[in-house]
């Protein structure tokens, strides 16, 4: 994917719907006969998971053309901020930023269009967004990075932010970039037209909901600059109150913390994790968290402590078996319900070791959701580890 350049139309087409990312009503126009989407926000999420599919990994310089490229995406169609404001922020020239962004657009194009040549029409599947990648998040890490990367423009505009986070807060579960992009809009929000002020932020907990709030000056044009706060936040199931009073404006953002029971499943098989999502996606008692290895799976369970483990036998470097023995012998893990999950039939080898249960391979979602219920630890509140 992306290996072909896109045609000149594909680009306009592309490079008109950043422009207009989070106005649903104009992509659902704009739409027209582009068989890659079905309904506007369902472009939207194939918009803004093209732009993160581009974000170069860690190790790579900062300084990068890849890492600039990413940056003016990023930072002019999902932040909302201005051309002159992105060239300021990353120390480029006016022309050269917009070489970048063309540049950027064209390879956001290729990404959604190259696989369209020489493939037949497909007829449209029912109106539904495509099932997003959830995890468990840490709403606090999320914030803080967040303010980390807007603290150039905090500067540049002269002004105090006061931050006040609530400790042992719960975890949220959902689609991680979703998030993470709406409380940047959210703090691009907070700084947009004010300078030389005091702003304020909180995030505690209420109930089963945590709670962010944003408090600056009154304008104007702040209330209009909630649309992208707004779409983004239908996107992640966030409701978003606004509250005028002495001058001041008030953003108040609820997501709900997760109360369902976690499942953490461990299989290098993806096809593996995508079918148990798919078992339990809309369920009212599990959410899924999956890792793909024995190292990943350690990190996972101490930060997360699931209600129940789905646990494959064949893991590369170490298999099931060393995990099992692994888990059963701290302290931490020993109570956690582990289901081993094989096309292998060792029963009585999983029941020696430890295992709660076991769940052969093929299984269906009723079997799945049978044993989940039986040996699955009462739900509550994550709070997660750092």
């Amino acid at each position: 994917m992306g290996t072909h350049p896109a045609s000149d139309d594909a680009v306009i087409w592309t490079r008109k719907a950043l422009a207009n990312l989070f106005d649903l009503d104009f992509l659902a126009r704009h739409i027209g006969a582009r068989t890659q989407f079905t309904h506007a926000l369902q472009a939207q999420q194939r918009l803004l998971r093209a732009i993160e599919s581009i974000r170069p990994p860690a190790s790579m310089s900062i300084h990068s053309p890849a890492w600039r490229r990413y940056n003016v995406l990023n930072l002019i169609y999902v932040q909302g901020l201005s051309q002159a404001e992105v060239a300021a922020q990353l120390n480029l020239g006016v022309r050269q930023l917009r070489r970048e962004l063309a540049k950027g657009v064209r390879a956001i194009a290729a990404l959604l269009f190259t696989e369209e040549v020489s493939q037949p029409p497909v007829s449209p599947a029912p109106e539904r967004a495509p099932a997003q990648a959830k995890d468990y998040l840490r709403c606090e890490e999320l914030l803080r990075r967040s303010l980390a990367l807007l603290e150039p423009l905090l500067e540049r505009q002269d002004l105090t932010v006061n931050v006040a986070i609530s400790d042992g807060l719960p975890t949220l579960y959902g689609d991680p970039m979703v998030i993470r992009q709406l409380i940047i809009s959210a703090l691009t929000w907070l700084l947009s037209d004010v300078r030389g002020a005091v702003l304020h932020i909180t995030l505690g907990a209420e109930g089963d909901e945590l709670v962010l709030r944003l408090e600056r000056p009154s304008s104007a044009s702040a209330v209009e600059r909630l649309n992208a706060v707004r779409s983004l936040a239908d996107m992640a199931g966030v409701r978003v109150e606004l509250q005028q009073a002495d001058a001041q404006l008030r953003l108040t953002l609820r997501l709900d913390a997760s109360s369902k029971r976690c499942v953490l499943m461990i299989d290098d098989n993806p096809d593996a994790i995508q079918l148990v999502r798919r078992y339990l996606d809309g369920s009212a008692e599990f959410d899924l968290v999956s890792a793909t290895s024995a190292d990943e799976a350690l990190r996972v369970v101490a930060a997360l402590q699931p209600a129940c483990i789905l646990l494959d036998v064949m893991l590369p470097q170490r298999d099931g078996w060393e995990l099992l023995t692994l888990f059963r012998a701290h302290p931490e893990t020993a109570r956690i319900p582990i289901v081993i999950s094989s096309v292998l039939r060792q029963d009585e080898l999983a029941r020696a070791l430890g295992a709660t249960a076991i769940l052969p391979k093929p299984f269906t979602a009723e079997e799945l959701l049978a044993t989940l219920r039986a040996t699955s630890l009462p739900a509550r509140l994550l709070v997660r580890q750092g």
